[in-house]
Parts: C-alpha cells; structure tokens; sequence
C-alpha cells in the first residue's frame, strides 16, 4: 500500500474518532470524563475515559434510541506479588 493511501486512511480514521468523541459523558459513579462512541449491531458502547488522566475507569451502554442498558465502573484498581492472588 502507497504512503499517500495509507496518510489519507488514517486520517479518515481520525475524522471519525474526533466525531465520536464526548466530552460531557459521565461514568456510573457520576464522575465526568470523556467517551468514544462505538455502535455495534443494537448497540452503542461508550468507554469513558478519565478527563485528565485518560485512564479506563468504564463504559456506559445505550440501545440505539438512547436508553441506558447499563455499564460498568472500575471502583478501585490494585497489585498484587502473583497471578491469581486477590488484593
């Protein structure tokens, strides 16, 4: 594939994310941050990241006529020594 061809496929890309982009979404806890719109099939997921530290903390689930479906929330995140041991 050309370099032409591929700078105008992800600008393409970059258009479609800055339309997607919300910048008044607000996670279960009703903290704000700012979503990505993605629809697929019946619905439309929205990762919501942290406005300043763009860290994943959830994402909200809509049908296609805006009705909440629901979501999940990160409430605490921790380390721990080994695989499978719990915090």
């Amino acid at each position: 594939m050309d370099t032409h061809l591929r700078r105008r496929i992800r600008a393409g890309d970059h258009d479609a994310f800055a339309r997607s982009v919300h910048h008044h979404a607000y996670r279960l806890t009703g903290r704000k941050g700012v979503a990505i719109t993605r629809t697929g099939g019946k619905v439309r997921v929205q990762p919501i990241f942290g406005e300043k530290t763009y860290v994943f903390p959830g994402e909200r689930m809509y049908d296609l006529h805006g009705t909440s479906m629901g979501g999940t929330s990160v409430m605490a995140r921790a380390v721990v020594d080994k695989a499978g041991e719990r915090p």
